[in-house]
């Protein structure tokens, strides 16, 4: 008894062991072993070096400091500063500045000579203004500070302001008015507006 029950245990284990070595099964083995490699390589060392919190869901109160802050604390909309014009005739990008290639770092608002000039600019958003009055290359430019590193300029502007330095002004404010022909270094009325958020343009 003991003798047929130790022959079939050592066929199985043969049967077993000819099917392994049939050529399907051993590129099967192959297969799944390197894909074990790849997926080590790739996962390991997310998880040698992450941090084991960011598996775990987390609130989004606990990075909040790191979230976009909003412009105005009332979290709603920008105002687009020239609402009777929603043409933006330069991009923000590099190009051809009076001869040389520079960053232009904001975007003009124009809709032709007769549709631009004296045409009314609205705050943005709400803050104090730091500018006012003339300013190398715009000729006339109003700057506005709105807290948390965040300042938007408005260029190329009529000399007769709404604004002076140091008035504090609210979203949607009437501050001037597109300057008349060439203001600054153009080629014709437009509004320059600039975003920048701590010294940087964007």
């Amino acid at each position: 008894m003991e003798v047929s029950k130790k022959a079939k245990e050592m066929k199985k284990i043969i049967g077993l062991l000819s099917a392994l070595s049939s050529p399907g099964i051993g590129l099967v083995l192959i297969f799944l072993g390197l894909a074990a490699l790849v997926a080590m390589f790739v996962f390991l060392p997310f998880m040698i070096f992450s941090d084991a919190d960011s598996y775990k869901p987390q609130s989004a109160g606990q990075y909040a400091s790191m979230a976009p802050v909003q412009l105005d604390v009332d979290g709603t909309a920008y105002v687009w500063p020239v609402p009777t014009i929603d043409r933006i005739s330069s991009t923000f990008a590099l190009r051809d500045l009076f001869g040389t290639t520079r960053m232009h770092k904001g975007i003009d608002i124009a809709n032709g000579a007769a549709n631009t000039e004296l045409q009314p600019i609205y705050s943005m958003a709400g803050g104090t203004v730091t500018l006012a009055g003339a300013a190398s290359g715009y000729g006339q430019a109003i700057r506005i500070d709105h807290g948390n590193g965040l300042v938007t300029t408005y260029g190329h502007l009529s000399a007769q302001m709404n604004v002076a330095v140091g008035d504090v002004v609210s979203k949607g404010q009437l501050i001037g008015r597109i300057g008349q022909g060439i203001v600054g270094r153009s080629t014709g009325p437009h509004l320059h507006f600039q975003v920048e958020r701590s010294g940087s343009a964007g």
